[in-house]
């Protein structure tokens, strides 16, 4: 009998320790990566860009995954302001998400700088990501648009959608910025 508990036991104590670190991997941001994209724009000033970027209206044009934003802060007043938003979006890997945002925009001498923080949970599983921003004049020719981003994620999530996902993702947002803002003319 007492064979058959420490047995019991044993089963219970390993499954107690394979649930822990289940959780670690699943909850504790592991996996940290920081990257940077450059798009060019032709013909445009680096305020114009900044401008169009920094409003929220055109999020929908150059993001066609959103489905809503709702502004629950808005501080400052133009050119210089900070705004936290509720974003949701849908997107092909993990379905509907809601993106908890701060941005910061505001003018960095010559240059136009936006920061923006944000994190988004499913299942008790959270992405970090800060990116920032830079828009510099080009020779004259248009804007440098740089973005730094940092991602920061659990080990099993990466696994499952891949800080490369959400690379990809903003690589193509960048993108999508530059195509509407070089069609405007």
């Amino acid at each position: 009998m007492l064979r058959q508990f420490s047995r019991v036991a044993k089963k219970r104590v390993y499954l107690s320790l394979f649930l822990i670190l289940l959780f670690f991997l699943c909850t504790r941001p592991t996996s940290r990566h920081e990257t940077t994209h450059v798009v060019f724009v032709t013909g445009k000033s680096p305020r114009l860009v900044w401008d169009f970027v920094a409003d929220l209206n055109h999020l929908r044009l150059t993001n066609p995954g959103l489905k809503n934003i709702e502004i629950v802060a808005d501080v400052g007043i133009y050119p210089e302001w900070h705004y936290s938003a509720i974003l949701t979006e849908v997107l092909p890997t993990v379905g509907e998400i809601k993106l908890h945002t701060d941005f910061q925009i505001k003018p960095a001498g010559r240059d136009f700088l936006i920061v923006t923080y944000y994190y988004s949970c499913k299942f008790f599983m959270c992405v970090y990501v800060n990116s920032s921003l830079t828009f510099k004049t080009a020779d004259k020719q248009g804007t440098t648009v740089t973005e730094v981003l940092v991602v920061r994620m659990p080990f099993l999530l990466n696994c499952c959608l891949g800080i490369r996902a959400v690379e990809e993702y903003h690589k193509t947002w960048l993108e999508n910025i530059k195509r509407h803002q070089e069609a405007m003319g």
